[in-house]
């Protein structure tokens, strides 16, 4: 994130500078101190969601320290009832926090196959979980919507993957859904669930989606429609 941030501000500046120049059409100008404007408020949404990540970060380290629910791979994963009786997923593992530096899908993959296997069972179904999870967890039309929205609270939804049997596991009110438009893959159609889950102190409500394969096979497809909880 820090990369992409340095390179706004490079983008930025370099424009400035064109600008200084006072060599330049008066439209081409105007038209480019518009972008200059847009391009800072998007730096400034990305900064604050590095701060929000670091923050959260330690917030979340600090809450795994305190939690003794650990398998024996080292994963920490707990779920959880609020007052009302509800299930809820507790997400202590920050999967960024030691990322080296690879990217954002590198990092979910890695998740995937070192915890998963690229399969999760719960309540004796299995679900696959792999590369349709990777691309629609991190680019669906929501996830950039969201990345585009709310920086901070799209990386919460991506820490979110080393939780994914948790998060089936815990989801309730499943319902059909049927496809909005033709599909080049064997998705026949959807299931979607609610499921409510907390990052450091961030709490959110969302509905997670499983596409049905031709075959009668499940993947976990996506974590859309989320909603901040106070």
């Amino acid at each position: 994130m820090r990369k992409f941030i340095d390179a706004l501000k490079s983008i930025v500046e370099a424009i400035k500078n064109y600008l200084k120049n006072g060599d330049v059409n008066h439209r081409i100008a105007a038209q480019l101190a518009q972008d200059v404007e847009a391009l800072e408020k998007y730096e400034k949404l990305w900064v604050d969601a590095l701060k929000a990540a670091v923050k959260n970060n330690a917030e979340m380290q600090s809450n795994a320290k305190e939690n003794t629910d650990t398998e024996s791979s080292g994963w920490k994963y707990s779920i959880e009832e609020d007052s009302d009786g509800n299930k809820y997923v507790e997400v202590y593992e920050d999967i960024f926090a030691n990322s080296d530096g690879e990217t954002i899908a590198k990092t979910i993959a890695r998740v995937i196959k070192d915890k998963f296997n690229n399969l999760i069972e719960v309540h004796g179904q299995k679900f696959k979980i792999n590369k349709t999870t990777n691309d629609e967890w991190r680019r669906s039309e929501d996830a950039t919507s969201l990345m585009e929205k709310s920086p901070s609270v799209y990386l919460d939804k991506l820490r979110t993957i080393a939780n994914a049997d948790e998060l089936l596991e815990a989801a309730n009110n499943w319902i059909g859904d049927a496809l909005k438009h033709e599909r080049k893959d064997k998705i026949v159609e959807f299931a979607r669930g609610n499921i409510n889950f907390k990052v450091g102190d961030n709490g959110y409500s969302s509905d997670i989606l499983v596409g049905i394969g031709s075959d009668g096979s499940a993947v976990l497809y996506d974590l859309i429609d989320i909603r901040e909880k106070i």
